[in-house]
């Protein structure tokens, strides 16, 4: 490991044994898993780690999740609304099962995992225990016989340190556009984010490319 990493990530360095029970409430009642038109998908998932049985961390981890599609009146557009937060609490939490933000799923003007508190020595991303996420599309036909669809999409969110409260006035944006394709292969995505608000060492842009099931 970096002897110049952060206290935080080498306390984490070895093996890590969990012993987690899982519990998910989902209801889904979208019209097509891929080309959403109507419906919504709401899941409530709690992971119990226990240090039973030898383990060494000790935790419980929530993550609500609430997505909804709308159809639209005009030229068969799709409204999209997609809220989620999650919290977790315990005594030696993997650095994994805390909360980062960023990617194609989250916050597209970042990378994936790059939304999260820096260690303030090293600047080493050490993830949140809380964190609150929203996202807003507006989805529309391209080739509609082939699956094609455009995107716009408006991002906003951020992930907290212990003893941090979630601040609305210190969130993440992105807003851009994308193309999605039912392909043959699966589902396929490629996006544009644009950060409004780029910080010291944040990139103005990204572009984002993911396959397989999103959301």
């Amino acid at each position: 490991m970096d002897e110049f990493a952060s206290t935080f990530i080498k306390d984490q360095e070895g093996r890590t044994v969990s012993s987690v029970i899982n519990t998910t409430l989902r209801r889904d009642s979208r019209d097509h898993a891929f080309l959403t038109t109507d419906g919504s998908d709401n899941s409530l998932s709690v992971d119990w780690a226990s240090g039973l049985f030898g383990a060494d961390a000790s935790y419980v981890k929530t993550i609500l999740n609430s997505a909804w599609w709308y159809p639209l009146p005009l030229w068969k557009f799709v409204g999209f609304l997609h809220g989620k937060t999650g919290y977790v609490d315990g005594s030696d939490i993997p650095i994994y099962e805390r909360f980062f933000l960023g990617g194609i799923n989250s916050i597209r003007s970042f990378d994936s995992g790059d939304v999260g508190p820096r260690d303030p020595l090293t600047g080493d991303r050490i993830g949140g225990n809380k964190m609150i996420l929203f996202n807003a599309e507006l989805l529309f036909p391209l080739v509609e016989t082939q699956g094609l669809r455009g995107v716009v999409f408006f991002d906003a969110g951020n992930s907290y340190f212990e003893g941090e409260d979630i601040d609305f006035n210190d969130l993440k944006y992105a807003y851009g556009g994308g193309i999605r394709w039912h392909s043959p292969m699966g589902p396929l995505r490629l996006e544009y984010g644009i950060n409004p608000d780029p910080k010291d060492g944040e990139d103005k842009s990204k572009f984002q490319f993911s396959m397989g099931v999103f959301w």
